[in-house]
């Protein structure tokens, strides 16, 4: 189902979308990943994201410098643009979140969250999924590959995701870990994990349909990130 509402919390009007995914844990991790790799792959194209990436690196010519430098740069761009905040509040005044099983995962794409609150004055928002997904649209745009992490850091659930993040492969073959949402720097990741999975941000799978306009996808989930 896709409508279009007036959100309480970007002031904006917003364009949702609902989707069902398979009903056991793993199967709903791999279908909110699949589609945040389109809409990284995708985004990372536009001119939103590509506008936002020049300015991560400021005057400096993205084919001259170390991408570790790229991935530290864009690390600290998305940290000071985005304010973390959980589901619950995201998927807040759709209308959606009071019918049918509850909302537990938002996505918001790249390049919405590259231009949301360009005309206003509220706050670019979301949680560690839509955080990876703009600074993976960013570092895309860069040429610096990366794939999602999901690790298991609830020790009440040590069997389920419930965190994700990146992992940079810069062409100087470094690993960098970066957790935009919650690490203090690049290359931190939580030495918490019962369980850990990566998921490289290359092939497109099948996903979903993509909404226009200014979007937010919601899954309407029993267990997710």
């Amino acid at each position: 189902m896709q409508t279009s509402v007036l959100h309480p919390t970007f002031g904006q009007v917003l364009t949702v979308r609902d989707d069902y995914v398979p009903e056991d844990p793993d199967g709903q991790v791999a279908g909110t990943i699949d589609l945040m790799r389109r809409y990284v792959q995708e985004d990372s194209h536009s001119p939103e994201i590509q506008r936002d990436a020049q300015e991560a690196v400021g005057s400096l010519d993205p084919s001259h410098i170390p991408q570790q430098e790229i991935v530290s740069r864009v690390f600290g761009y998305v940290k000071s643009r985005v304010t973390f905040v959980g589901d619950e509040l995201l998927a807040a005044g759709t209308g959606l979140e009071e019918t049918g099983p509850p909302v537990v995962e938002v996505l918001i794409r790249p390049k919405d969250m590259a231009v949301m609150c360009d005309q206003g004055t509220c706050q670019r928002m979301g949680d560690c999924d839509d955080f990876s997904m703009y600074a993976a649209a960013l570092l895309t745009s860069l040429g610096v590959k990366t794939a999602f992490v999901t690790v298991a850091a609830d020790r009440a659930q040590p069997n389920m995701f419930s965190h994700v993040y990146l992992a940079a492969y810069t062409n100087e073959g470094e690993r960098i870990p970066l957790d935009t949402s919650h690490g203090p720097r690049p290359g931190w990741e939580t030495p918490q994990s019962t369980r850990i999975k990566e998921w490289p941000i290359g092939g497109m799978g099948d996903g979903l349909a993509l909404a226009a306009g200014l979007a937010i996808t919601l899954f309407l989930l029993r267990g997710g990130l």
